[in-house]
């Protein structure tokens, strides 16, 4: 509903869902087994979005390609941020990372599976 506008939605994350997911399975692959540095990976997506690529993997898009452009819109809005953030470290993966940590992707598992059927 609008009055819930920048209490618990705002216009500047609807195109943030499927792309916040896509990070967080990356920063599970990519955490090395360390429980702080997924929760790390996690927080940063805030900071991502409001173009600050600072703390970004070395091999992100964003750091590789000078040229780089946002493809989502930028995080701007004061309400905004506190509210992804809030989702983010609210979510299940951030408060047991250690739970995590091991996961790994099934892809090739599958692929295999399948190519000996």
């Amino acid at each position: 509903p609008k009055y819930l506008h920048g209490k618990t939605w705002h216009d500047q994350l609807d195109d943030k869902v499927e792309p916040v997911a896509t990070h967080a399975h990356w920063s599970v692959r990519n955490c090395n087994g360390d429980a702080n540095q997924l929760r790390s990976s996690l927080r940063n997506v805030v900071e991502h979005y409001q173009n600050n690529h600072e703390k970004c993997h070395h091999t992100s898009r964003c750091k590789m390609d000078p040229n780089y452009e946002p493809s989502r819109k930028v995080l701007r809005n004061e309400k905004a941020k506190p509210l992804l953030k809030k989702v983010i470290t609210s979510s299940v993966l951030y408060k047991n990372a250690e739970d995590f940590v091991l996961g790994k992707d099934t892809y090739p598992v599958v692929l295999k599976v399948s190519i000996t059927l």
